[in-house]
């Protein structure tokens, strides 16, 4: 059997190595030690009462014979959040946003403009302009932005540049390329529609790429681009934009189909979306030495 001496010496050896175990941990926060927060006493802002009672216990009475009452503070403690949780939502709504690794590299800084044409540095610049504004037009009914028009010009990226920056601001972004999701809709109908379009009308800014996307087809002898916009297509798309033209919810919008083509296609939805956007549309006119894909071919 350990003496008392013996047992108080192992009892401080296995102290001293939880301590030191205790110190070696590696937190993700070291502020809030990724408890996510911390408590802290703040000054009482309410009292409960209680009996007043004398020496013996008993209650003191006033000169009517009543219990007298004296008001304590109770304990007020406000729960305080760590700045990690703030970042740990952003990353939250970045997975959430279905906007791929790939384009979260994009951004204003490495959208190339040297040597392109001015409509080029138009668009950036009314897309920084948009960005820029954001925060004062989001609740206005024109608090839309479309690029619309010639293929590879830069209309996904910049656009993909706005929604990583709202993202960053805590905005909820639901990236939406129409043809691979109009696809995933179909696969599945009934398990998946309902869930899409209600993302869709809900997130903050709802981020539309390749609107009806065209489709290369033969027509009478030769290639033309037809739009994917079936009736089927078109009801979906006018269940979201309408939701979201009635409650004032932003659209970030690229198309190759400029707006004559989408009025022609359902004057509904594009009307809505020419509101929305009416005071940020830059139209592209089709020309392929904008498509930065083939600069090789047309530079060579």
């Amino acid at each position: 059997m350990k003496t008392f001496e013996e047992v108080m010496v192992a009892l401080q050896e296995k102290a001293h190595q939880v301590s030191e175990d205790s110190a070696q941990i590696e937190y993700k926060c070291n502020v809030c030690k990724d408890e996510g927060g911390w408590i802290e006493e703040c000054e009482p802002v309410t009292f409960y009462s209680t009996i007043e009672k004398d020496a013996d216990g008993k209650a003191v009475l006033d000169e009517f014979n009543k219990p007298v009452y004296k008001r304590q503070p109770m304990k007020n403690e406000n729960w305080v959040s760590c700045s990690c949780q703030q970042q740990k939502q952003i990353e939250r709504l970045i997975a959430n946003s279905q906007i791929t690794s790939e384009f979260q590299k994009k951004g204003f800084k490495n959208f190339d403009i040297e040597g392109h044409a001015p409509i080029i540095s138009k668009m950036r610049n009314e897309a920084l302009k948009y960005y820029n504004n954001f925060a004062e037009i989001r609740n206005e009914m024109e608090n839309s932005i479309a690029l619309v028009g010639q293929v590879g010009s830069g209309k996904t990226h910049l656009l993909s540049a706005i929604a990583n920056g709202l993202l960053q601001q805590n905005i909820s972004v639901m990236y939406f390329p129409f043809a691979e999701v109009m696809e995933k809709m179909r696969e599945n109908e009934f398990a998946l529609k309902d869930k899409i379009i209600h993302q869709a009308q809900q997130a903050d800014v709802w981020f539309l790429d390749d609107l009806f996307k065209p489709v290369t087809k033969m027509v009478n002898g030769k290639t033309t681009k037809v739009p994917r916009a079936s009736e089927w297509a078109q009801e979906r798309m006018y269940e979201i934009i309408n939701y979201r033209y009635l409650n004032k919810k932003s659209i970030l919008l690229s198309c190759e189909l400029d707006f004559e083509m989408l009025l022609q296609i359902n004057d509904a939805i594009g009307s809505r979306l020419f509101e929305m956007c009416s005071s940020y549309l830059v139209t592209i006119a089709e020309d392929p030495f904008l498509n930065h894909r083939l600069r090789k071919v047309y530079h060579a």
